[in-house]
């Protein structure tokens, strides 16, 4: 079965010096899957790995995850 390559970003909500929220990107990964759903569970597994996390949400708030125009 063929993959394909998505792009899974990780997102975390902060609060900025105006008093005001923010989504910053805490990282993003190029991650060859099966479907969407593969893709964001491997990027999360990768993400701890990278980070030296025990789990994904002690860095991040979100995941997204898209498609890219380039084949894996």
């Amino acid at each position: 079965m063929a993959m394909t390559r998505y792009v899974v970003k990780f997102f975390k909500e902060v609060l900025g010096e105006n008093g005001h929220e923010a989504e910053i990107c805490q990282g993003q990964l190029d991650i060859d899957a099966l479907n969407p759903l593969d893709a964001v569970e491997r990027g999360k597994r990768k993400f701890c790995d990278d980070k030296r996390l025990a789990h994904w949400s002690l860095h991040a708030d979100r995941v997204s995850v898209a498609e890219t125009e380039y084949p894996s």
